[in-house]
């Protein structure tokens, strides 16, 4: 072997070298940020997240439109179950309502009867 071609392969394997701590330098910080955002959804999960703003500005755009999305969403549904609520108490004093006014109506025909 010459010492050119010695040469080049030094080279060639330091070149091959250089780019593999780069892919591996990227695909670290790939990680990273994966730890990050699995760190992120933990926290939403059990509610901490949406309480802590400044924490979401963290994360990429896409999962801040989900995570607002996701707080209207629960918000909606916090609002539909109060109207179940109260429709349950509106019908149940509507029966209520109902039964007293049956009680009513029969006492004044057991009066009437009795006149």
């Amino acid at each position: 072997m010459k010492f050119e071609d010695f040469l080049m392969q030094r080279s060639e394997e330091k070149q091959k070298r250089f780019d593999l701590e780069e892919e591996v330098m990227k695909l670290q910080s790939e990680i990273d940020g994966q730890q990050t955002l699995n760190r992120f959804l933990h926290c939403a999960l059990h509610g901490a997240l949406l309480s802590h703003p400044c924490l979401l500005s963290l994360l990429p755009p896409q999962v801040q439109v989900l995570f607002s999305e996701l707080a209207m969403v629960e918000e909606e549904i916090s609002r539909l179950e109060r109207k179940v609520e109260e429709l349950k108490l509106r019908l149940y004093q509507g029966r209520e309502h109902t039964k007293e006014w049956e009680v009513q109506r029969r006492q004044g025909q057991q009066n009437h009867l009795l006149c």
